[in-house]
This record gives structure tokens, sequence and C-alpha cells, in this order.
């Protein structure tokens, strides 16, 4: 058998050899790229899962990507019989999280909501979209009395624009509100350091908000 120190001098050679290639940053301009290309109401499920390829989590209705920095690394895997041992295990790994996109579909397919987070550089921005059912009603002032129990404040709410703005005044980040036609479109921007008390508070808040629209029986 070979001694344990033969095995991790061979990781040291493999890690020489290939490591120093095998690192890859997740491009924002690519990421986004990505994203322009989806559209809520109209792009279809095999043309997401064209244009994103396989999901990290598959269901029913929905699919979620994670795009991450990857990193060469070298690990000790071991198997139950009868595979016996391997020693060491070599190969690229996430290594930082940059974006998430979600994809809801409808009975038909279509898209029917997409979130899209990102963790490059600070102001962390989100966006969610949803496709909202013609017989959708004062919207915005629905909108506004989900967000007041969620503990954001209202504001600069225009009807001949569709906009609205949802402010969380304890963490200092907020919302913006888009209605255009049949799309409802939320931006959130929290400015914070994604380890503060602050960041964590405001995406608490922003996932019970836009949870509570997903499931809104206006939204299809």
């Amino acid at each position: 058998m070979r001694p344990k120190s033969s095995w991790i001098f061979l990781g040291i050679a493999i890690w020489a050899v290939t490591g120093c290639n095998a690192a890859q940053v997740v491009s924002e301009r690519a990421f986004e790229e990505k994203v322009e290309r989806l559209r809520v109401g109209q792009s279809s499920r095999t043309e997401v899962e064209t244009l994103l390829g396989a999901a990290d989590v598959v269901e029913r209705h929905r699919l979620v990507y994670y795009f991450a920095d990857m990193e060469f690394g070298i690990g000790v895997r071991r198997y139950a019989p009868p595979s016996g041992p391997l020693p060491m295990a070599a190969g690229a790994f996430p290594s930082n999280t940059r974006g998430v996109i979600t994809a809801g579909f409808n009975n038909a397919g279509k898209l029917r909501l997409l979130a899209v987070e990102r963790f490059f550089d600070e102001p962390f921005i989100n966006d969610y979209s949803y496709a909202i059912k013609v017989s959708a009603k004062e919207t915005l002032e629905t909108i506004s009395q989900i967000a007041a129990d969620q503990g954001f404040k209202a504001v600069d709410l225009n009807k001949e624009s569709g906009t609205l703005t949802l402010r969380d005044d304890q963490t200092k980040a907020q919302i913006d509100v888009k209605l255009a036609g049949q799309t409802l479109r939320l931006t959130s921007k929290n400015p914070h350091s994604r380890t503060s008390n602050e960041y964590r508070l405001h995406s608490r808040r922003e996932n019970n908000l836009t949870a509570a629209i997903a499931s809104a029986d206006w939204a299809q």
C-alpha cells in the first residue's frame, strides 16, 4: 500500500501541473447577458434550459441556477466497500457564489417568475419579475399593503408611471417597484456588507415580501 505521504506528494504534483489554470471567475457581464435574454411571460422552460444549461435545483415548476467562482482543490475522499479508498481527489470546486437565478413556470411551461440575486459588489442589487394577470386590480396599492406587513414604508406611488418605492427605514435599504403592462418588477438595493445585521434583516424582509407576491392570486 502506498504510504499516506506519497498521496500528499501526488496531490501537490497534480496541483503544480493543473492547479494554476483551474480557477474560474464568474464574469458579471456574461451573467447579465444571460439575464437580459430571459422574458417573463414569454420565455419557455426549454428556452431557459437551453440558455442556462442544467439547473442545480430542478422542480416541477421551478429551476434554480447558482453561478460561483471555481477554484482548484485537492481533498481526501473515502468510499464504502467494495469501492475501496480513494485518498486524493482533485478538481475545480465552487468557492464564492456570485449570482443566483430562480425561474418559475406556469402550467403551460412559460416563465411566470424570475428572481435574480447578485453578489458581485455593493450595493447588492436583486431583481424580481412577475407575470401579472389581466384581471389584477390596484396592484401597486396591494403591494404597498403587503410591504407594510414586512416593515417597509411605501412612498412615491405614481399610478400614471406605474412606480412605487418601498423604504426600509431601519436598514436604509429600498426596493423600487415598476408595473408595465402585465409585468411587475421589483429592484432591491441593499447597500450593506453581506456579513452585517442590516444586510440580513433587509434580506429577510425582502424574501418575505417577494414570496408573498409570488403566491398572490393575481400573479400568474
